[in-house]
Order: C-alpha cells, then structure tokens, then sequence
C-alpha cells in the first residue's frame, strides 16, 4: 500500500474504518491473514462492531492459524460475541447459556492431541454445526495423528456436514454388505490413513467378503499399524488381471497362388 504521511499500518487503519463504514465483510476478512498482528486484531474488531455473523467460519480458520497470544484472545472474545448474536437470530440454533463452542474451537488448534480429540467429541455432542469447518480443517490435517482425524470425522458425521471422503466412514456401518465391502474397498483406494482403526473394527464384520476387502484395503494403505492389523508386514497388492490374448493363428506357408496374366 502507498504511504500517505503515516506508516503503512496506519494507512491501513483509516482504510479498515472505510471498510467497516461501507460494510466491507470481504475486505476485512482479507486483512484476518495480515502479516500485522495488530491490523489482523483491528480487522476482527470491526467485524465484530458490525455484527458480521458471516464472518464466523473465517473466524474460525484466523483463529486455527493464529500465533500471537493477544491476538488469540480477541479473536476468542470477538467470535464469543458474533456467536452469541447468531443464536438470538437463529431460532434453531441450541441455546447455550455460556456458549462454550468458542473455547472447544481454541481447542482444536492445541498442540495436545487429547485435547483436540475430547474438543472434537463434545462439538459433535453438542449438535454444534457452526463449528463444522474447523472440524473439517481437523480432518484435513495430514501431520496429525490418524486417530485424532477420525475423532473429528465421526464428529462431522453427528454434525451430517461430512464431506465425501467421511461419509465412506459411515458407509462401512451400512446394513446392507455390498455397500460396507464397496466402502472398505474405495477408503483403500484412497489410502486413508485416517480410516485405519475404522476399517481395523470392520475385520470382524460378520460377512467374509466384508473381512477380506477391510484386510486388503489396510494392506493398501500400507502403514505399520495397517500392515500389523491386517497381518502383513509388506503392502500385498493383488495381481492385476489376466489379459485375455486370442491365439494367433497359424502362418501360411503355401506358396501364393499365380497372379492371373494382365488383360491387354
């Protein structure tokens, strides 16, 4: 930004109460991702004079990746109160007396692992979609642990806001076997990591075409802990399937008929 007299920070400051003037929700919600903590605090304070319930799931993923403590804390207090505002307007939202989604959202940012998988347990609880996109941005994550991405994704299914992927974990809980056998065999081809101790529990499915696609599927996606389960020590591929090559026939070796002489 071009400096008029002032800092850059402060330029941004006059253009922050022009964007909270003209109801700018997109433009502060740019700002949440400033290098300055200080216009990312300043960006969530107008949201939240604004009312800006719209700005809530944006709130959530700042709050995910923010690192300055202070700036934590308003983005706690501002989505507490944004939050607060939503369930006055919305009838069918619960009505917590002491809205304790925020703080369960700040959870799942922690680095405890414990923390993260009782945070994402009690938000799906609690019926709590508004918070389903940073259980999302939870399953998301490939650094964490598998057993902390399948918390949030049997969250997300309580939630009925799973995406795709997830809704395989239901699908091996179906009545019918065909669709359990087909889930256990698509997670595998996905090489879901997370669905490890899903498809470990499916390895006693009362079907044994069930039994063997969950065996397969873990042997697929081949950690130690899948190989272990489906008792492997080696990712075992099956075959692919034979090609069906139609004999060749057998070579002529008569000599050619004569042509027939050239009609002048």
């Amino acid at each position: 930004m071009v400096k008029r007299g002032g800092t850059a920070v402060e330029d941004l400051q006059s253009e922050i109460w022009r964007m909270q003037l003209q109801s700018d929700i997109a433009g502060l919600l740019n700002l949440l991702r400033h290098k300055s903590a200080n216009v990312r605090a300043r960006a969530a304070l107008a949201l939240q004079v604004m009312g800006a319930n719209a700005a809530i799931p944006s709130l959530q993923m700042a709050l995910m990746d923010e690192t300055d403590p202070s700036t934590r804390r308003l983005f706690i207090a501002v989505l507490d109160d944004l939050f607060q505002l939503a369930l006055e307007n919305d009838a069918e939202l619960p009505p917590y007396q002491h809205h304790p989604i925020v703080s369960l959202i700040d959870q799942l940012s922690g680095q405890s692992h414990e923390q993260i998988i009782r945070a994402a347990q009690q938000i799906g609880e609690r019926g709590a979609k508004i918070a389903a996109e940073t259980l999302v941005r939870v399953f998301e994550n490939t650094e964490l642990p598998s057993r902390v991405r399948l918390t949030a994704a049997e969250a997300l299914l309580k939630l009925d806001c799973a995406p795709v992927e997830v809704s395989l974990l239901a699908a091996l809980r179906h009545p019918e076997f065909q669709v359990r056998r087909s889930a256990a065999g698509v997670l595998g081809q996905l090489k879901a990591a997370w669905a490890v101790d899903a498809l470990i529990a499916v390895l006693t499915d009362p079907h044994d075409s069930v039994r063997r696609m969950a065996q397969a599927a873990l042997q697929r996606i081949g950690t130690p802990e899948a190989l272990a389960a489906a008792g492997s020590s080696e990712p075992s591929f099956p075959p692919p399937p034979a090609l069906h090559v139609p004999p060749m026939e057998e070579e002529d070796t008569r000599p050619a008929p004569p042509l027939p002489d050239d009609v002048s």
